[in-house]
């Protein structure tokens, strides 16, 4: 008789782990969250995909230069490290002079959804036991006027808004596609 298919961890169940991938890790959330994996697992071997090389390097942290828009490149990093869990926070934020108009829609698009395509790809080609990415409130709203305490996955999503928040409503639908 055949073992039944590996089905997700429940959120409540610990996983081993021993390796993890950090995209977007030199970035402005992605270098915090390294920090903290760093000083609270200084057992863990740690990997960053980014785009951009680190200012300061350190020396428990291993550094690969890539584009999660790169399907081959980021499906041979991930059979490479062999992560046991990624934490996907790769994105691209458009600069203030750019959030309020379309220009920048398409590349915007490709980085926060095709990019997070790729990256759970890789992840089921290689037996990652977790992802984790990180949403914006801007799926909800982009009205910043007033305070939104709580926010989280219950929260319906809006069908309009920046691009950079159309692009997390994108994330929104396809994580529920694929988890």
């Amino acid at each position: 008789m055949q073992a039944p298919p590996k089905t997700p961890s429940p959120l409540n169940e610990r996983i081993d782990v021993q390796k993890v991938l950090i995209t977007g890790g030199t970035g402005f959330l992605g270098s915090y969250i390294v920090d903290a994996v760093v000083e609270q697992y200084p057992e863990w071997k740690v990997t960053v995909l980014d785009l951009n090389p680190p200012t300061l390097s350190t020396l428990k942290v291993d550094y690969e230069v890539g584009d999660v828009t790169n399907a081959t490149l980021v499906n041979a990093i991930v059979y490479r490290v062999r992560p046991d869990v990624i934490i996907h926070t790769a994105g691209l934020v458009p600069e203030l002079g750019g959030r309020y108009g379309r220009e920048q829609e398409a590349r915007v698009s490709d980085v926060n959804v095709n990019g997070t395509r790729n990256m759970l790809v890789a992840a089921g080609n290689a037996g990652v036991s977790a992802f984790v990415w990180t949403g914006s409130c801007c799926a909800v709203t982009y009205d910043m006027r007033y305070r939104y305490a709580n926010i989280d996955e219950r929260w319906p999503v809006t069908s309009r808004s920046l691009i950079y928040g159309e692009s997390k409503v994108g994330l929104e639908i396809l994580q529920k596609a694929v988890c």
